[in-house]
C-alpha cells in the first residue's frame, strides 16, 4: 500500500467523527470550536502534500509536520510545570526510541516481520501508554515524540543521500496509525472499566 494512504483515510474519519459529534466532549474540555476544527481538517485534506523548500536540499510538508508540532507545543505549554518537564523528557525518549527502531530495522531487515509502519506504530502506542494516562498528554507525546523521531531519521537520511523530507508520507501514515491505535485502546479500557464503575456506583447508592 502506498505511503500516505492511511493519513488521507485517517483525516477523513476524524473529520467524520467531529462532524457527527463524537468528539464534542473532548473539544469542549479543551475549549476548541467545532467549526474551526472541521475547517482545519478540511484544509489539511486539501494541503496534505504541500511542501516548502528548506536549506541543504530539504523539504518540509507543512500540514503533516509543522502544524501538529505547533499544536502539540501549545498543548504542552498549557500543562503544569511538573507535567511539562515529564512530557518533554518522555517526548525525547519516544523520539529517540523510534529513531533507533527504524535504524535497527534498516540494519537488519529480518526483524521486520510485518510492515515497518505497523511495527513503529505499535511500538509508539506501547511507549505512550506507559508514559502517560490522559488523552491530552498521550496526544502531546505522540505529536512531539514522533516529530522528534522524524527529525532524527531525516538527519540520518540526509547524511546518507544528501536529501531529507520532514513530514514524509511514511511519517504521516505512522502518526495516524498510532493515533487510531491509541484511540482504540482508550475505548477498550473504557469498556472494560465501565462494568466496574457501574457496580461501584450501585454499591455506594445501596
Amino acid at each position: 500500500m502506498n505511503d500516505g494512504f492511511f493519513s488521507l483515510i485517517g483525516i477523513w474519519f476524524l473529520l467524520l467523527f467531529v462532524w457527527l459529534g463524537f468528539c464534542d466532549r473532548l473539544l469542549t474540555e479543551n475549549k476548541w470550536r467545532k467549526k474551526w476544527t472541521v475547517i482545519i481538517l478540511m484544509v489539511s485534506l486539501g494541503t496534505l502534500s504541500w511542501t516548502v523548500p528548506l536549506p541543504m536540499n530539504g523539504e518540509l510538508v507543512v500540514m503533516s509536520s509543522l502544524f501538529p508540532m505547533l499544536l502539540g507545543s501549545w498543548l504542552w505549554m498549557k500543562q503544569g510545570d511538573n507535567h511539562r518537564l515529564h512530557l518533554l523528557t518522555a517526548s525525547f525518549l519516544v523520539g529517540a526510541s523510534v529513531f533507533l527502531l527504524q535504524l535497527l530495522l534498516r540494519l537488519d531487515p529480518v526483524l521486520m516481520f510485518i510492515e515497518e509502519k505497523y511495527m513503529i506504530a505499535g511500538f509508539v502506542m506501547v511507549l505512550i501508554l506507559v508514559a502517560a494516562r490522559s488523552s491530552i498528554q498521550q496526544f502531546i507525546l505522540l505529536t512531539l515524540g514522533l516529530g522528534f523521531g522524524d527529525l532524527c531519521f531525516q538527519a540520518y537520511m540526509w547524511d546518507k543521500t544528501g536529501y531529507y523530507l520532514i513530514g514524509s508520507p511514511f511519517f504521516q501514515d505512522t502518526w495516524w496509525i498510532s493515533f487510531y491505535l491509541l484511540w482504540l485502546i482508550q475505548f477498550v479500557l473504557l469498556y472494560v472499566r465501565s462494568p466496574q464503575i457501574w457496580k461501584r456506583k450501585r454499591a455506594e447508592t445501596s
